[in-house]
Parts: C-alpha cells; sequence; structure tokens
C-alpha cells in the first residue's frame, strides 16, 4: 500500500499541543481523515483517528460520555471519571512496518510545510 497524497492543514492556536490536521490518501483510493500531529513531551507524535467509547447510564442504560455529570436522557447524576475516558481507533495500522511508514511520511510532510510557511 502506497501513500499517493498527504494534506496538512496547520492548527494555529497558541500554546496547544494540537499541531496539526491530516489527510491521507491510499493507492489513490483510499482517503484518512482527522489523523492529527501532537506535541509530545519531547516529540511530535501522529494520532489515528479515533472516538470516544461510551459508558452506560446506570439508571437508563442509554450511552452517555464519561466527561457528563448528568445523563442526557434521564437527567439523573452520575460520577465523572475524566482519567478514564477511553478512546478507540476507527483507523489503525495493522503491522509495525506499515505503521512506521505511515508515521515518517505524515511527519516528513509537515516539517515541510511548516518550513514553508516560515
Amino acid at each position: 500500500m502506497e501513500i499517493t497524497k498527504i494534506n496538512v492543514k496547520l492548527v494555529s492556536k497558541e500554546k496547544s499541543r494540537l499541531k496539526a490536521y491530516v489527510s491521507v490518501v491510499l493507492d489513490g483510493c483510499l482517503e484518512i481523515r482527522n489523523i492529527r500531529i501532537i506535541q509530545g513531551k519531547k516529540d511530535l507524535f501522529v494520532v489515528m483517528p479515533n472516538k470516544e467509547n461510551f459508558r452506560t447510564c446506570p439508571f437508563c442504560g442509554s450511552k452517555t460520555s464519561w466527561k457528563d455529570q448528568y445523563c442526557k436522557s434521564c437527567g439523573k447524576e452520575i460520577s465523572v471519571i475524566i482519567p478514564s475516558v477511553k478512546f478507540k481507533d476507527i483507523v489503525r495500522s495493522l503491522t509495525s512496518d506499515f505503521a512506521k511508514y505511515f508515521t515518517d511520511a505524515i511527519l516528513t510532510e509537515y516539517k515541510k510545510v511548516i518550513w514553508k510557511d516560515k
């Protein structure tokens, strides 16, 4: 599988760890959007598209966010457990070799865009 196009959209918020949103086209026929480039403590890293895992309201059984203090369906108070908010990847690499190829290509393109902006 070959990367045929990488589009980087820089994020210009001061003091934000989020540096850019990226979309990648594979083999000219599959696009992956909402890939993020984040500034870590030492280096940049790539975060694949993901979504929050929801929990079940103990009172009515509806899905609710881990960050919500009240259930959006029944309105009853539920505990907020922000440290254990979980996300699951929507797209992920199945091999470490492809993950490295993918990440390296994205970060290389990001660095090219940064240099163009300066």
